[in-house]
């Protein structure tokens, strides 16, 4: 894990202008990282050792500060400011660092799944699966839900979701909701070309079917027979293609924070929160999760999902709580194509 360090054991001291003559560094981007901030003995097991002169030689392609106006002047060591523009440091070059106060110090850490997690060298593509899910609600089954990742002929990929009512809820309605988009696995993101909603079998009936121009920039909204046009956004995607993004970032070792969805003829967005890790026991067996949270600020609506480590981070249960606190919960039953 590429870790840059940034300490206040040591006095700044002149910059060293020359850099050493190795090949530029590959591109990190900056959504790829995280600022967690630490304190000293947490370092330590890191093996950060700073000199003391109060420079570091960092390792190509880690973020480094820059120096703001407010720190500039020769030789300041009283500075206050914890703030600092950052940038991609392209040379294996010495970088000036300064005090923090209390002796804190801020890590950028690639990734943010967990200190000391292994990253993969370059992305991995989705792996094709099928799943299928028992929805519970107040403790009986009521649907079950079918999910499948296909790829397609042209090296793009095809994500269908199935959902139709089962035990309790058999009984009542004859509902079913199929979901499908048809995406293209990019190098660090999957980016949606097309989606369709269908439900049937009860007096919610919906057609819905979005259409993502990237050349023209416009994505296209038909809903039930109506159409209209608005402006894509980068990375915006369909409210079916997250939950798969939300696998595919975590195994690639990327923690998100939040999403671009194009819902309802606009563009919403969703936040996501690491609330911990947490084993958890499902008829499957018992699974190692990261357990992210989905919940829009000021909302008491949420989403939480236990996403398996040994499954590529396939939630393994989601649990949706309404605004009245009714609440739904979806275990896997069955999985093919990925294996612990």
């Amino acid at each position: 894990m590429a870790v840059t360090v940034v300490t206040s054991r040591g006095q700044p001291g002149k910059r060293r202008a020359k850099p050493a003559t190795r090949a530029l560094a590959p591109w990190v981007s900056p959504t790829d990282a995280a600022w967690i901030q630490m304190g000293p003995r947490p370092l330590a097991a890191l093996g950060a050792k700073p000199n003391r002169s109060g420079t570091r030689l960092t390792p190509p392609g880690s973020f480094v500060p820059r120096r703001s106006k407010r720190n500039s002047a020769r030789g300041n060591s009283k500075c206050r400011t914890s703030v600092y523009s950052w940038r991609i440091c392209p040379y294996n070059t010495p970088v000036m660092t300064r005090p923090l106060p209390f002796f804190s110090c801020l890590l950028v850490v690639t990734g943010g799944i967990a200190p000391g997690a292994a990253i993969a060298e370059g992305p991995s593509p989705p792996t094709p699966f099928e799943a299928e899910y028992a929805l519970y609600a107040k403790g009986m089954k009521v649907a079950k839900v079918r999910r499948q990742l296909t790829r397609l002929a042209n090296g793009g990929y095809e994500y269908r979701s199935e959902t139709r009512a089962a035990g309790v809820g058999a009984l009542l309605s004859k509902l079913r909701i199929i979901e499908t988009t048809v995406l293209e696995a990019q190098e660090t993101s999957l980016r949606p070309e097309f989606y369709r909603y269908a439900r049937s079998g009860d007096k919610k009936k919906r057609d819905v079917s979005i259409e993502f121009d990237w050349v023209a920039g416009q994505i296209k909204n038909i809903i039930n027979g109506d159409s209209w046009q608005m402006p894509t956004q980068p990375a915006v995607m369909d409210k079916l293609l997250y939950q798969l993004a939300l696998m595919h970032d975590l195994n690639n070792g990327r923690l998100p924070a939040s999403y671009l969805i194009a819902d309802g003829g606009r563009i919403k967005t969703y936040h996501f929160e690491k609330l911990g890790e947490e084993t958890l026991a499902i008829p499957l067996g018992s699974f190692k999760t990261i357990k992210m949270l989905r919940q829009r600020p000021g909302s008491n609506r949420k989403s939480t999902f236990w996403c398996a480590f040994d499954l590529e981070f396939m939630p393994v249960q989601v649990e949706h709580v309404e605004k009245d606190g009714t609440t739904t919960r979806a275990v896997l039953q069955s999985l093919q194509g990925i294996e612990p």
